[in-house]
Parts: C-alpha cells; structure tokens; sequence
C-alpha cells in the first residue's frame, strides 16, 4: 500500500497531497476520522475545518463501474471552486446589478449560512423571472 500511495503522490504533485497513517500506532487520530478498518481511503477538499468524505472503491462485477464511481466521487473535490464573493457578484451582475455595492454587506450579515443566503435570491429573482414569463 505504501508504494501505491508513494507512486500516486509523486504523480499528482501540486494537485493531491497524498500520505498514509497507521491506525496501530494512532488510534485516536483514526477514531476521529472514523476510520474503522483497512484499507479505508478518505479525501479532504481544500479549506480548513473541512471533513473527510469517505472513498467507496470496488465491490461490483465491474472494475470499469468502480473506477468511473471512484472518479465521480473525487473529481468535485479537485476541482477549483468558487468563493461565496465570486458567486454572489456573478449572480448580482446577471439579475441585480443595482446590488453590487451590497456584496460585502450581505456576506457579512449571511457569515456561515451563504447558502441560505443563494436560496433567497434564487426565490427572490428566479422565481420572480419565471412567474413574469
């Protein structure tokens, strides 16, 4: 396992940051993460505080189908995304562009529920768009 772990780290440099722990010798590390047996792949999106997601690998008939789940599964991860900043400006440009000077406010006012926040506008603009079509 070490060795695949050392290829697959070596390989995705700059992309993945690979690495391998020993549950024997860190137990509580391992309980935290809930990681209950071996092998057990986990991967962290970027961003501090973010939880591990747990990897499903195999089981099926099919090796393809499990390698394309896998694929599925991890590609959101690595992929860069957008801050809550970039995504309300780019909403408030296409629906409100009157709102813009409001960008950090809002952020402020919705800190730790910005997805509440983006189901508000939905409702307030898209919804009102649908209803005027």
């Amino acid at each position: 396992m070490k060795s695949a772990v050392r290829r697959t780290s070596y390989r995705l440099k700059g992309i993945v940051k690979c690495g391998n722990v020993n549950c024997d010798e860190n137990e509580e590390l391992c309980a935290s993460q809930g990681i209950e047996y071996y092998p057990s792949f986990k991967i962290y999106p970027r961003g501090k505080g973010k939880s591990g997601i747990e990897i499903d690998y195999g089981g099926s008939q099919f090796p393809q189908f499990d390698l394309l789940n896998l694929i599925a599964q991890v590609a959101p991860l690595m992929l860069p995304t957008k801050s809550s900043r970039e995504k309300l400006v780019a909403f408030l440009e296409e629906h409100d562009e009157d709102r813009l000077e409001e960008v950090d406010e809002l952020l402020e006012d919705w800190a730790d529920r910005e997805e509440e926040l983006f189901e508000s506008l939905q409702d307030r603009y898209v919804s009102a768009e649908k209803m005027e079509l």
